[in-house]
């Protein structure tokens, strides 16, 4: 970890900004800002005598009963931790993981298992962080500081092939692992060392806030792990990498998360199982957004295809002969609309199902645009029974022009109708671009 005591030359020589150096320096300093705001504050518990106190007014007491009698150095029953905060009056967490007592793997309080059923994440970054201890009858619930769906595929690395988990790529030569012996859960992990590793995409939102997770053991004594995301723009180019490099203990598997806010024109974030120092397990990643995910009319996963882009979607399957290159359906950058597209030719394409009410009313919408005059595009659906049983198709063909249109058609769900296998589909012509499909119910 770097040295806190040794400032480096660009901020003596006022190269940075207040924020960035004393977020670098200055020992808890985001989460002690945050403390200060934060209006129910009593008392605050941090693990490490040397935080900057003199950024909050409010009371900060260590884990040395001998300065304090703050009694919470050790590693115990999660009841006894719990009273010990409640009748010492505290009423937050500080954690600043770039500054931490030589037993902080023992320290019951700040381990993020107990953090999450007891706590709310109030925020924080550069690995200093606030937890606002929850009320006694919402504790042990497991709300989850994130709000939103699970945006990685294989999160925990159960399903692999080839020594390679789906959903992931390999770079370097780590280790897979399906014994279950280095498992935080289930029996999948990945062994990382500096240079060797694992990655993976997953399509997000601009101007959101994130949660990344994971959880790790060390392999040979204490070592460092890094949290890492790197935000991808629409040609496919990094605009701005979030790391956080925490502590990783060889005693057991730990779990530790980082907020991050993707940048304005971010729609794709990687993240790694990645070791800083050392070789470290790596298990159980998760990405979510912090706040809920608004409210879908569109019944269709990945409707803009960016998932199918970066590797991520599981919603959208092809369909066609696989062994005729030529008529193989390809995804890519779009060359009109933002993100990413899908180039169709007859005969092949993709689809998805999706759960449907019978006789209820559906409008299934795309953009869609050709250099080809002869082309002529589907609005398709293929409507099943529970047994996923043809009952009957909806189809209209619609005439593709050269500049991006959307076309739609409503239709009605047949008596029986529990599913539409919707098609992105070509009739004649092309090759045809498609974008921004929906399927919405309609009152």
């Amino acid at each position: 970890m770097k040295d806190t005591d040794q400032p480096d030359l660009p901020s003596v020589l006022g190269l940075v900004d207040e924020d960035t150096y004393l977020a670098t320096y200055g020992h808890a300093y985001p989460a002690l800002r945050l403390l200060d705001a934060e209006p129910s504050a009593t008392r605050a518990f941090e693990p490490y005598e040397m935080y900057a106190r003199v950024y909050t007014r409010v009371r900060l007491s260590g884990p040395h009963p001998l300065y304090t009698g703050a009694d919470l150095d050790f590693e115990g029953d999660e009841r006894e931790v719990l009273r010990r905060l409640d009748e010492g009056g505290y009423s937050h967490i500080v954690v600043d993981r770039n500054q931490l007592p030589a037993n902080w793997d023992r320290i019951t309080a700040i381990d993020e298992r107990f953090l999450g059923r007891n706590t709310a994440l109030v925020g924080g970054y550069a690995n200093s962080y606030l937890y606002r201890l929850l009320p006694p009858e919402q504790r042990r619930a497991i709300a989850p500081w994130a709000q939103g769906r699970e945006l990685l595929t294989n999160g925990g690395f159960e399903k692999a092939r080839g020594g390679v988990p789906l959903g992931w790529s390999v770079y370097g030569q780590p280790v897979y692992s399906g014994s279950g012996e280095a498992a935080c859960s289930g029996r999948a992990a990945v062994l990382s060392s500096p240079g060797n590793g694992f990655s993976a995409r997953a399509a997000i939102t601009s101007r959101a806030r994130y949660l990344l997770a994971q959880s790790t053991r060390s392999l040979d004594g204490y070592r460092l792990a890094r949290l890492e995301i790197s935000w991808f723009n629409t040609a496919n180019q990094v605009v701005r990498i979030d790391v956080e490099v925490v502590p990783v203990s060889p005693r057991a598997c730990l779990q530790h998360t980082m907020l991050a806010t993707s940048p304005p024109d971010a729609v794709a974030a990687k993240v790694y199982a990645q070791a800083q120092t050392g070789q470290v397990w790596f298990d159980d990643f998760s990405l979510r957004s912090v706040a809920p995910d608004v409210q879908r009319t569109n019944l269709l996963e990945d409707p803009g295809f960016e998932g199918l882009l970066y590797g991520t979607s599981i919603a959208w399957r092809p369909y066609g002969n696989p062994s005729q290159d030529e008529r193989r359906p390809v995804v890519q950058e779009s060359p009109f609309t933002s993100g990413a597209a899908v180039l169709v030719r007859p005969k092949s394409g993709f689809a998805q199902v999706v759960p449907v009410e019978a006789e209820r009313s559906y409008r299934l919408s795309y953009t869609a645009w050709s250099q080809d005059s002869r082309a002529r595009a589907q609005l398709h659906v293929d409507w099943k029974d529970g047994e996923n049983r043809l009952i009957a198709p909806s189809t209209r063909t619609v005439r593709v022009g050269g500049e991006p249109l959307t076309y739609s058609q409503v239709m009605t769900a047949p008596g029986g109708a529990a599913f539409a296998t919707v098609y992105v589909g070509v009739e004649e012509g092309g090759p045809v671009w498609f974008d921004d499909y929906a399927l919405e119910a309609i009152d």
